[in-house]
């Protein structure tokens, strides 16, 4: 907003003033503390400033002087709005050689005051000169066919009216009300909007040494390069995954090339391995000197992120055991005396196959859900009995547990899926006739598993809490704290909606552990006792 210096200008400042409830003495924010403040008068701005030096004071008081003028003028439209603040090298432009209105003997505690209108008088000159100079980058932003450097003249122009204090105040056109400020920011909001950002690796793991290279490209498949960049990676709170991360962000800056590429380092320190992280991406007009609100709206509309997982060694991230090939008695053994009906021995084939030590647990399948942004997490994943890292996922069905495989096998490259019951067994008995992964006893003997009344745990336990319920091959938890999906159908329909589970859970006695018991139960369904592990199919 502009003033001119008249006399019915200043009676409508004080009017508008006195209806808001407020004076000048109320809007001048005062920089320092005041031992020698002044009776101020209606008419006037006031500046102060308080240091060791008189040289020192009087900086401080003349800059507070323009910050408490221009704030009270942008107050006028909203009064709400913060103090407006000025670059140093502004000051003399707009203040001359502009006496001190009082001081103390020692000169540590310094004042100024200017009338409202000679203020206006001034600042109408000064926003003219401004303005003029500005004008002429304006109309090369308006004209400029290069994306890159129109944003770069767009930020010039934002931090000058920053550095100024005149971002809510210098219009485009003397007497006119449309900001100056408004029109490059929508001028670069508009150039942002255009841009198309592409990640060579984005959403997924990340193995040692990642190379990611970010691409940008206009909504015509052009290349925008010369384009100035901030990268930050953090390692977010993610619920399940992490607690507040103790790793600092690491933030850098890079420039697209001719094909409007740039290559995006990855956070040197090994701290970052192992970690749930997040990259983004943006314009970095935030890191000028002079930063205005438009130049972050700017950046903000241009971000872009990228969610990873990164792992040092996936061998031992998704560990898995070799599972031989060839003929074996599925089913209820001889001395399996609570072997029901249903359970009959079978001979059956399998082809060599890779079993996971564990169950999934809750960190891993929170780590999926993060990377694919996936916003249906179990239900348990808020219930502070069931959601510990190392926990087994559970409230899962058996869709979501397919689709967590398929993930992974994309992830990898590698083939993952779930166990038919028939592989099941032959992982859980490790080679050996026995009716539990450990032997023939029952884990009540020797409290081998978790399961209902075992005296340890009350919900699920961690994956591979009882050592002495892991079987011959080093898979742990095949009996007990969970049951686990399969993708057979045992003694079901091939239309059944129905999935084979086995091996079972917290909730149930002993004799539901054996290895040849199963159940059959919707698949669409998410239970509280119900989680998977899955095969990795090995190349013949």
């Amino acid at each position: 907003m502009c003033f001119t210096n008249t006399g019915k200008g200043l009676k409508h400042i004080v009017l508008f003033l006195i209806i808001l409830g407020v004076n000048f003495t109320a809007l001048n924010a005062k920089a320092k503390s005041k031992s020698n403040m002044v009776k101020e008068e209606e008419g006037f701005y006031y500046g102060y400033g308080k240091a060791s030096s008189f040289d020192e004071s009087n900086s401080i008081a003349r800059k507070d002087l323009i910050e408490n003028a221009l704030t009270a003028m942008v107050r006028l439209s909203n009064p709400a709005a913060k103090k407006v603040t000025v670059a140093v090298e502004t000051v003399d432009a707009r203040l001359g050689n502009l006496k001190p209105f009082d001081q103390s003997k020692s000169g540590d505690n310094v004042t100024y005051r200017i009338k409202v209108t000679d203020w206006e008088k001034n600042e109408a000159a000064y926003q003219k000169s401004l303005r003029e100079s500005l004008l002429s980058d304006y109309n090369k932003l308006l004209t400029s066919k290069d994306i890159a450097a129109k944003l770069e003249i767009g930020a010039s122009v934002l931090a000058n009216l920053e550095k100024n204090g005149e971002t809510e105040l210098l219009t485009y056109q003397e007497g006119a009300t449309e900001l100056l400020s408004r029109k490059v920011e929508n001028l670069c909001k508009d150039a942002v909007e255009t841009f198309n950002f592409s990640f060579s690796k984005k959403d997924c793991l990340l193995q040692a040494n990642p190379e990611i290279i970010l691409t940008v490209k206009d909504n015509s498949d052009s290349p925008v390069s010369g384009l100035k960049l901030k990268t930050v990676w953090t390692a977010p709170y993610v619920s399940i995954i992490s607690e507040a991360s103790e790793l600092e962000e690491v933030v850098a800056f890079v420039t697209t090339d001719s094909t409007g590429s740039a290559k995006i380092d990855f956070p040197l320190s090994d701290a970052y391995m192992d970690s749930v992280l997040e990259l983004t991406v943006s314009t970095s007009f935030g890191a000028e000197k002079f930063v205005s609100p438009q130049m972050r709206v700017i950046d903000n509309i241009s971000a872009v992120d990228a969610r990873y997982y990164t792992v040092s060694d996936i061998n031992q991230t998704f560990a898995f055991v070799n599972v031989e090939g060839g003929e074996f008695m599925a089913g209820a053994l001889a001395q399996d005396v609570k072997a029901a009906k249903k359970e009959a021995a079978r001979q059956v084939t399998v082809e060599e196959f890779a079993m996971a030590v564990n169950p999934v647990t809750n960190f891993q399948y929170a780590t999926y859900l993060y990377l694919t942004r996936n916003d249906d997490a179990p239900e348990y994943f808020v219930n502070s009995d069931y959601n510990g890292q190392l926990q087994p996922v559970i409230g899962v069905s058996f869709e979501d547990a397919e689709a967590y495989a398929a993930w992974l096998s994309e992830q990898t490259g590698e083939k993952f899926r779930l166990p038919t019951d028939d592989e099941w067994e032959k992982a859980a008995r490790a080679g050996q006739e026995i009716v539990y992964p450990w032997g023939d006893d029952s884990p009540a003997s020797a409290k081998n598993a978790n399961y209902k009344g075992n005296g340890k745990y009350k919900f699920t336990s961690p994956v591979g809490a009882y050592e002495t319920g892991i079987n011959a091959l080093g898979i742990a938890d095949m009996s007990g704290n969970v049951w686990e999906w399969t993708s057979s159908m045992r003694n079901l329909a091939e239309d059944s909606e129905m999935r084979t589970v086995k091996g079972g859970s917290w909730m149930d006695g002993p004799n539901d552990l054996r290895i040849s018991n199963y159940k059959n139960i919707e698949k669409s369904n998410k239970y509280p006792d119900v989680g998977f592990r899955l095969v990795k199919e090995v190349s013949k």
